[in-house]
Parts: structure tokens; C-alpha cells; sequence
């Protein structure tokens, strides 16, 4: 689809066509993409990414884009001037076309943004004509901003365009400073050509350069009058003016024009077009790191976006077709599953996870154990870059980057107890999926840590295989057993790594102590469990077999000695506690003198194999402590300021915030799967409703995919907000919970099993998704009598060999 159609399709669906509510003010629209009108609480946002590259395009008309931990266009905060900006100017009346900066007075007839997959648009409709700007990024890892003029009714001959660009490029996240500016350099090449050069080096012995090109092109219009500048000042005003000013696109013109600035100003890219209309017109704007100029075009630039605009490769698909008792529809559900599935995918396969050019282990870990069900094939050699992070040892660093070949990974290196836990989930979900056990002999490396507290690391001549990377993080969490407890060490912290000082020594002399995470050990039992299964797939390990078993028979007796507390009939599993018992945290009695209930630990324990049916009530009596406006909260009791040095810096948190006492989603999945996985679906039901997003009619981050949090304190007036979206491991989670517990998908090594939640919300749905290399099309509805078919053969049980199915399957079941 062309520019101008898909525009004018766009404009149709949002004027005529059929919306579904989310969030105010959203919309999906028929074809899924989202609608986005302003709003003056919150923002709406989604990322672009390419081999890298991120954009960041929000719903207000901000943008941000970055390469790791290159900027080239900053994060730009509330209320600050955006650097990227274009202005029409019609009789006299400045309008800005993105949205930013906000304008007084503007005479608009109506704003609003579109998401689709590949771009956003931004409209601005006026009473006699419209502007459209759509913005992606290419597969040449460029910039592009495409400008629609569609004049209506008694449009004026004349407009005058104008275009801001205020680029960073620099390898931090800072943000322009005055010492930056003198580094930066714009130049005037053409009429429609300005050049960036950029130095960067704080020692003597470093200074890397970067460039920058904007070209414009500009089509069916005749120019009257075009001039650039690159001084921002002369741009906006003065030195002291803000875009909000912005002279040249208020006057139309630019006096005495600066063709080159650096040093006592912030180098930019600014013009100002004025056009004569006879119709349909369009500027494009390109943007790219390099000096490298190309035919810019409107040609052009539609090849580029053709290339990048089709579906995400997935072979997972579904439908939820019938659901009760939920606030939101089955349409909306199934919209807003695939746009999480977008979320989880982008995480899982990128090079970044938000900024900074850094990847979270134990975050990619867990967004790869979904990826893998719809593309096994780019999560695998995913996966095989994950591992090579490992260190010999059996430890994984918090946070790497993915370096340009030859060169050596960035990592953070706090020892957390649980960076490969989430490693051998990953395969063991991979093994369950796609039945490729070959992939454990394929031959990997690791990192070695050369200097500790300077993290400086470099590639390890060791290499082994797959399965050998799965053996060294299960021998190092059998080596970190306390054996006066059975329990595993916290040593730096766990998943709630608010709580980052239980691992503190006594000993002042030592690094870490054995202060315990109940939430590794438990997952620790977990992994030995899948170790042994695995092992005894492969054969040839039983003394590795029987190692892991004495670890579990240790963990066992430790666990239900150690770990639950009982008083006044009531047991609580405890979050952990310091070196030798010396205070504990999610107890009858915690290092404050409070008592706790803490919901990793209790969640972990439900999914554990450790887990029977006699500590329901105990479940349940934790689970209502812990529920609350927005669904379970992390603890139940906040820890104040003066508990900061005890337990960590989630003290230091506001109450009912983040981790400290909040509704953290991803916590508060982690429990609601437990829930489903014991069979209290009722409950689990709630939590989804409370959890979702689209249950809501406010929420003030972007509201079509999942955020990390509702905070609640009404003390300092917080109710609902977020700290962050995209980026979070509560997608991953959301996948896990339709596919596993709610559409009851449970691949075994020779066996598919399928076994929806009994009291679930779905009523009725369908799934395609491979399962060991054969497809699987599931139709499934709750009738109130079971059946299960497959290819038209009756099976007394929801279960079925994988041996008696074909290369395409169809499986039709009822509950």
C-alpha cells in the first residue's frame, strides 16, 4: 500500500469504520492497530526496532531513538523541548504536526496518533485541510518521516513547513549539556543536506567520531521559498527560547541564515518550506548515521517501508472466540494477546531491552521461553548467544551486551543466586516444545571474569556442550546448599532484587554469607527435577542423576524445616532470611518486628513440586493478605525507610510502590499462575481481571500491552501508575498463563497434553501452534461435557502420543 492510500485507509477506520474501546482514550482498531487520542495524564508509546536499532514513537509526538548504547536522539522527559519537530504554518495559524511541542491556542479540529506494527502516523486535522506524518525506522537502519498535505475545502493556496532536528550521537544517555555542544557540528552540504559531526572522548587517549546526514525531499508542490540553519537559536528565537517560540516556523522565513554552527550553540537541522498547493503534497525527511546521501524520494522511502511491512513470523495463532464474566470482549482480548505476543517477541529477540544496550539474563530468559513456541527457530540461536554469556563456574551475569564481533561484552557482574535458574526453565521448555534434544550437544562458549569488581571480563578458551552449560548452573546451585538449613544462598540477591542485602556476611572478611532466597531454593528443586529428566533422556550420567536427587532429598528436609513457619494454626512460607538466622524477611516476626506474607515465596512454593493439596488454606489465607485494589501485591506489609540497611534498598521505596507492598505485576503473575496450576481457578480468574490492562478505562502507560505495575498509595496520592512498559518479564507471563493454564497447552517429552483451566473465563477459542515439529490446531469450548478428538478419533483421556499424529493435526475438545 502506498503512502497516500494507507494514510486515507487509516483516516477511513478511524472516521467510519468499527473500533473497540480500551483504555481511554484507545482504540484497536479493525485491523489492530491503535488508535490514540491526547490525553493529559500518562502516555502511550511503542517501539521500532531493526537489527539493534530502536525508535521510540509516542502517542504525545515525542521521539527517541538509540543503537545499544549509542544515542541519537535522546529520551526526552516531561515537559522538555522534543528533538524532533515539525511545524505547519497556515494563514498565519503555527500548528505543530507531531504533536510536540505543545502550542497554545492551536486552531485544530482534531489531533490523534496511529500505532500500527511497522510505524506510527500522527494526524492533525484542521478545518480546511489534514497533515499526516508517518514515522518508521528501515531496514538500512534510518529514520524516516513521511509528511501527508491532503487539502479539503477552500484549502489556502500557500503553506509554509518547517522541520526541527536536534540529534545527539553520542555513546551515553546524558542528554545535551553545555560542555557537549562544543563537540557538535551541523553544516549546510545542499539545499536540502545538513551534515553532523560529533567527537566524543573524555580521556587522552579516546576520541571516536560519529556523523549524521537529514536530507529532504519534497514532491508535489511548487517551493516559493526554502532556507536551513543549523543554530538552534536562530531556530527557535534566542538562546533562552524554547520551540514553543520557534521563530522561524512562526515567521517563515529565515534572516541571515547560519550554515554551519558548533561550539557556542546546539548544532541543528532546521528549515522552513513555504509551498504553493495544487493538491495532494508530500515532504520527506531522512535521517541516518552516516554521511552517505541517497535519492530521497517518496519512491524510495514507500520500497523501504514495503520491505519492512509484514507480519511478525510467528506459527503460533489463536482466537478467543467466547468469554464470561470479564470486562473486556473476546475481540479485544485476542487483539490485545497478540500485541503482548509483539511485546514478548520484540524482548526475546532484540539486541536491547529498552535502552542502554544491555540484556537482562535472567529478563531474556524468561521472554525466550515463550518465543521459542512461535519461532523456535531465531529463539534457538538466541538461546546459544544467552549461554555463551555463562560463566565455567555455572554463573551468569545480571545484565550483557551483545558486542560488534571482535569485540568484548559489557556486563554488570552482581552474583545473583538465580541468573541460570531461568536458563534451564528456558530449555526445559524448548526440549518440551520442539523435541530437539540434538540441541544439547551443540558446542558453545563462555566468558571468564578477569578482574571482579572492575567487571571486566573477556571470552573463555573453555567450550562444551549445551548440556554441559545446563550441568554447571545446576552443580552451582547445589554447591551454594547450606547444609546447617538445605536451603539455597541468596549470595548478591534473587528475583525480588529489591531486596538485595539478605546474602550480606556476618563476616565482614567474606564477600557473601548464607543468608537464603526460599524462592531459589524452591527453584532450584524445580531445575533438578528437570536436570534428572533430562539426563535420563541423554543416558550416561546416573552419577550426576543421583547428585541431583540428594540435592532435592536436602532441599526437601531443609525446606519444611526451615522455610514454614507456624502460628496460631496458620503456616507461612518465609521470603528469606540473613547469615545464621540472624533476622528473617516474609515471617510471623521480620527484621522490623513486623509480621509478612511474601508472595514470590508463597507462589513458588505453589508451583513447586514440593507443593500438596494440605496447604490450600495456607495459599488462600496468603493470597487474601496479599490481594488488593489491583491484584496481589508483593508483601502485604510495607518495609519502611529504617529498614533500608536490613533487608535493602526496598526500604527506600515509597509504600505501595514498585516491589515494596504493590501490585508488581510479574510477582502478581507468578502467584495467579501457582493459583491456576493448583487448581484454585476461581481465584486465579480475579487476578487476571485485576491484572490486565484492558480492564481498566484509565491506565497511564501504553495500555494495549503489559506494564510492570499499579502502584497504590493514596497517602501520596499514586493510584494505578506505572513505573515502566514493553520492557517488562510480565508480557512473558501473560503468554505463559493463556497457553499453559487458560488454553491448557502442556507439551511432555512423548506426549501432548491439553487441559484448559476447569472454571476458566474462556468459554471458547482456538489455537495453531507446532508441537514437536508436527501442527496442532486446537478447537476447543466449555460445554460442560468433555470430549477429546483427534483427527476424528475419540481419546478417553486429553492426551496424545506424539508418535499418532501427522505432519497437520486437528484436535477438537470440550469441558
Amino acid at each position: 500500500m502506498k503512502f497516500f492510500e494507507e494514510v486515507k485507509h487509516i483516516q477511513k477506520m478511524v472516521q467510519s469504520g468499527k473500533k473497540e474501546a480500551i483504555a481511554e482514550p484507545h482504540y484497536f482498531l479493525e485491523d489492530e492497530s491503535v488508535l490514540a487520542y491526547p490525553r493529559t495524564k500518562g502516555d502511550t508509546r511503542q517501539p521500532y526496532i531493526y537489527d539493534g536499532r530502536l525508535l521510540w514513537a509516542y502517542a504525545c509526538g515525542y521521539l527517541r531513538a538509540l543503537d545499544g548504547q549509542f544515542t541519537i536522539f535522546p529520551e526526552v522527559k516531561e515537559g522538555d523541548e522534543p528533538t524532533i519537530a515539525i511545524f505547519a504554518n497556515v494563514e498565519g495559524k503555527l500548528t505543530s504536526l507531531l504533536g510536540m511541542p505543545i502550542l497554545e491556542n492551536e486552531d485544530i479540529s482534531r489531533r490523534y496518533t496511529v500505532f500500527t506494527e511497522h510505524s506510527v502516523f500522527y494526524f492533525t486535522e484542521l478545518e480546511n485541510m489534514t497533515f499526516a506524518v508517518r514515522v518508521f525506522l528501515s531496514d538500512t537502519k534510518d529514520i524516516h518521516l513521511s509528511v501527508a498535505v491532503l487539502p479539503g475545502k477552500n484549502t489556502p493556496e500557500q503553506i509554509t513547513i518547517s522541520s526541527y532536528f536536534n540529534p545527539y550521537l553520542r555513546n551515553d544517555n546524558s542528554n545535551h549539556t553545555l560542555w557537549y555542544r562544543y563537540f557538535k557540528e551541523a553544516r549546510v552540504e545542499d539545499e536540502n543536506t545538513i551534515f553532523f559531526d560529533v567527537s566524543e572522548g573524555n580521556r587522552r587517549d579516546c576520541n571516536i567520531f560519529h556523523e549524521g546526514i537529514r536530507q529532504v525531499a519534497i514532491e508535489g508542490a511548487e517551493i516559493l521559498y526554502r532556507e536551513q540553519t543549523t543554530a538552534r537559536a536562530q531556530f527557535a528565537g534566542g538562546i533562552n527560547c524554547t520551540l514553543n517560540n520557534a521563530r522561524v516556523a512562526r515567521e517563515c522565513k529565515i534572516e541571515n541564515p547560519i550554515h554551519c554552527k558548533a561550539f557556542d550553540d546546539y548544532a541543528i537541522a532546521g528549515d522552513v518550506t513555504t509551498l504553493k498547493l495544487s493538491g495532494e503534497a508530500r515532504l520527506e525527511y531522512r535521517f541516518s548515521t552516516t554521511h552517505d546521501r541517497v535519492d530521497l524520494s517518496g519512491a524510495y522511502a514507500d520500497e523501504l517501508y514495503a520491505r519492512i511491512d509484514h507480519p511478525m513470523k510467528s506459527d503460533l495463532h489463536f482466537e478467543v472466540e467466547r468469554v464470561s464474566g470479564v470486562p473486556f470482549s473476546e475481540k479485544v482480548l485476542s487483539a490485545f494477546l497478540r500485541k503482548v505476543q509483539y511485546q514478548v517477541n520484540i524482548c526475546a529477540l532484540g539486541k536491547d531491552m529498552g535502552g542502554g544496550g544491555n540484556i537482562g539474563y535472567r529478563d531474556v530468559a524468561q521472554q525466550l521461553e515463550q518465543s521459542l513456541i512461535w519461532n523456535a527457530e531465531d529463539t534457538r540461536k538466541k538461546i546459544e548467544v544467552v549461554l555463551s554469556h555463562l560463566f565455567p563456574n555455572g554463573r551468569a551475569p545480571r545484565f550483557f551486551s551483545i558486542p560488534t564481533p571482535g569485540l568484548v561484552s559489557k556486563m554488570d557482574l552482581a552474583n545473583y543466586i538465580d541468573m541460570g535458574i531461568w536458563m534451564i526453565n528456558c530449555m526445559d521448555y524448548y526440549l518440551r516444545y520442539t523435541g530437539d534434544f540434538a540441541f544439547l550437544d551443540q558446542v558453545l562458549g563462555y566468558y571468564e571474569i578477569v578482574e571482579e569488581d572492575a567487571e571486566i571480563v573477556r571470552p573463555s578458551e573453555m567450550k562444551d556442550s549445551v548440556l554441559m552449560h545446563m550441568i554447571r548452573i545446576a552443580d552451582r546451585l547445589v554447591r551454594n546448599i547450606v547444609p546447617e538449613t538445605g536451603c539455597v544462598r541468596m549470595l548478591y540477591a534473587d528475583w525480588n532484587d529489591a531486596i538485595d542485602t539478605i546474602g550480606k556476611p556476618l563476616n565482614k572478611e567474606k564477600r557473601f554469607g548464607d543468608g537464603v532466597s526460599v524462592m531459589a531454593t524452591l527453584q532450584a528443586y524445580d531445575n533438578f527435577t528437570t536436570m534428572i529428566r533430562v539426563l535420563k533422556k541423554v543416558g550416561g550420567m546416573d552419577d550426576k542423576i543421583a547428585e541431583y536427587e540428594a540435592a532435592q532429598e536436602t532441599i526437601k528436609a531443609g525446606f519444611f524445616k526451615h522455610a514454614i513457619q507456624e502460628k496460631d494454626g496458620e503456616r507461612r512460607v518465609v521470603h528469606g532470611w540473613g547469615d545464621k538466622k540472624s533476622f528473617f524477611v516474609g515471617s510471623f516476626h521480620d527484621v522490623d518486628g513486623k509480621a509478612r506474607v511474601s508472595s514470590t515465596s508463597v507462589s513458588s512454593f505453589a508451583n513447586s513440586g514440593l507443593y500438596d493439596k494440605s496447604y490450600e488454606k495456607d495459599i488462600i489465607k496468603a493470597c487474601e493478605r496479599l490481594d488488593d485494589k489491583y491484584g496481589l501485591r508483593t508483601f502485604d506489609v510495607p518495609f519502611d525507610p529504617d529498614s533500608a540497611g536490613t533487608v535493602g534498598r526496598i526500604g527506600k521505596l515509597p509504600a505501595g510502590t514498585a516491589e515494596n507492598a504493590a501490585t508488581y505485576i510479574h510477582a502478581s503473575l507468578f502467584l495467579t499462575h501457582a493459583l491456576y496450576h493448583i487448581g484454585l481457578d476461581e481465584m486465579a480468574n480475579e487476578q487476571i481481571k485485576k491484572l490486565l490492562p484492558i480492564s481498566y478505562k484509565w491506565v497511564d502507560k501504553t495500555p494495549y500491552i503489559m506494564q510492570n505495575a499499579y502502584c497504590y498509595n493514596p497517602k501520596i496520592n499514586v493510584d494505578g501508575s506505572a513505573l515502566n512498559d514493553w520492557f517488562t518479564g510480565s508480557g512473558a507471563l501473560v503468554v505463559k498463563i493463556f497457553l499453559t493454564d487458560l488454553f491448557g497447552i502442556q507439551p511432555q517429552d512423548d506426549e501432548l497434553i491439553l487441559v484448559p483451566a476447569e472454571h476458566s473465563f474462556l468459554e471458547k477459542f482456538k489455537v495453531e501452534l507446532p508441537v514437536h515439529g508436527k501442527m496442532v490446531r486446537i478447537f476447543a469450548e466449555k460445554t460442560g461435557k468433555k470430549s477429546f478428538v483427534v483427527n476424528g478419533k475419540e481419546y478417553a483421556a486429553n492426551r496424545v502420543s506424539y508418535a499418532e499424529l501427522g505432519d497437520s493435526n486437528e484436535i477438537k475438545m470440550t469441558w
